[in-house]
């Protein structure tokens, strides 16, 4: 697996899912996602939308943060994406108060 950002945040998912000893289709269920989406995710085949990946989080109890967490599984997540993991918060309301304002913003809506 190549060392991207999608690779690594797939196997992130991929390591957290089988913690909790869930396959691939009752994780993909419980966030409302394909099967075939979930398992391109993990190999790093197919970036995941923010959505998406703030439903992978909520399904697995994590927050959203947590699936760029790359410590001690390689090589960590460099300046500013780690920064933006770093700053991301754990509820994903507040995720998406915060996303909706600054794409409201960028849009010229505020």
């Amino acid at each position: 697996m190549a060392n991207t950002i999608n690779s690594r945040v797939g196997e992130r998912v991929r390591r957290l899912r089988t913690a909790r000893g869930l396959t691939q289709a009752e994780l993909a269920e419980k966030a409302l996602l394909a099967t075939q989406t979930l398992s391109r995710v993990e190999r790093g085949d197919q970036g995941a939308s923010l959505e998406s990946l703030e439903r992978i989080a909520v399904a697995l109890g994590e927050p959203i943060a947590a699936l760029f967490e790359f410590k001690g599984e390689g090589k960590a997540v460099p300046g500013p994406a780690k920064a933006m993991a770093e700053a991301m918060p754990a509820d994903p309301k507040e995720l998406r108060r915060r996303l909706e304002r600054a794409f409201g913003v960028l849009a010229g809506d505020e």
